[in-house]
């Protein structure tokens, strides 16, 4: 049961931390920052020689935030707007504290504390697009979103998008083993010093173990606030092409919407 108990700790932790909404906000703006300095400050060419490559440390934020080169005017403006937490906007949802709590994922394991922490409540960002799971028939054959399958959705409006006013995050989050069950890898021994091994059925652990090994989680960014309205539509429309229905955790609020404007 620890073992599973570990793997379900990893999976939030991997869900609420390390694909945070925020944090891959920030990510992708890195990452457009970099690609924007990139001509200048020839980053991609220091990846084929060794000896240059472990000098790209986070010393290259700092290298574009004071040039004075209007060749990295763009880069500079993204590192900018981070520092300012003017980041990429999304929809931000979190999994309650009281949910760890009652599906038991903490018998055995050493959590930190997080009655406090942010995941004790659910938080909403001003100005958002949305997020969907991938519903679990269409796991097998998905293929990521991009920002020309958003675009390309766009059905009418006074703003024309382009791929460049919308980031997307294709998360994939599974216990191990893709879309497979990790306990039909994993082989127990009745004591110390015995060589017979064997497996230990679902039915035996628990009954709440998921049905399902694998999450994949699409986010949709506006990189401009004011685009907020017209991209979160563009991925509705999206989804109902794809799905037939919305599939994103729910519509996007209008006050929301209005407030981003």
């Amino acid at each position: 049961m620890e073992t599973i108990d570990h793997l379900l700790v990893s999976y939030v932790f991997a869900r609420n931390y390390w694909f945070k909404l925020l944090t891959k906000a920030v990510e992708l703006m890195l990452v457009d920052a970099l690609i924007e300095a990139n001509d200048y400050l020839g980053i991609s060419l220091h990846a084929h020689d060794p000896e240059d490559f472990w000098k790209l440390d986070d010393t290259i934020i700092k290298t574009i935030e004071t040039a004075p080169n209007n060749e990295l005017k763009k880069a500079k403006e993204i590192i900018q707007r981070i520092r300012r937490r003017e980041l990429y906007k999304i929809h931000h949802h979190l999994i309650p504290y009281s949910y760890l709590v009652s599906t038991n994922m903490r018998n055995g394991v050493n959590l930190p504390n997080l009655r406090n922490g942010p995941m004790m409540h659910h938080h909403i960002l001003d100005g958002f697009c949305n997020q969907y799971s991938v519903p679990k028939d269409k796991l097998e054959h998905f293929k990521n979103i991009t920002a020309q399958d958003i675009v390309c959705s766009q059905k009418s409006s006074e703003v024309l998008l382009k791929e460049e006013d919308v980031a997307v995050s294709n998360v994939k989050i599974d216990l191990t083993r893709g879309k497979d069950n990790p306990l039909e890898s994993i082989k127990f021994f009745k004591d110390f010093g015995c060589d017979e091994k064997f497996p230990i059925t679902d039915d035996r652990v628990s009954h709440l173990l998921p049905a399902y090994n694998e999450d994949r989680i699409v986010r949709v960014y506006a990189k401009k606030p004011e685009l907020v309205d017209v991209v979160s539509e563009a991925f509705e429309n999206l989804q109902m092409r794809m799905y037939g229905e919305k599939t994103q955790v729910h519509e996007t609020p209008k006050r929301k919407r209005i407030r981003s404007n």
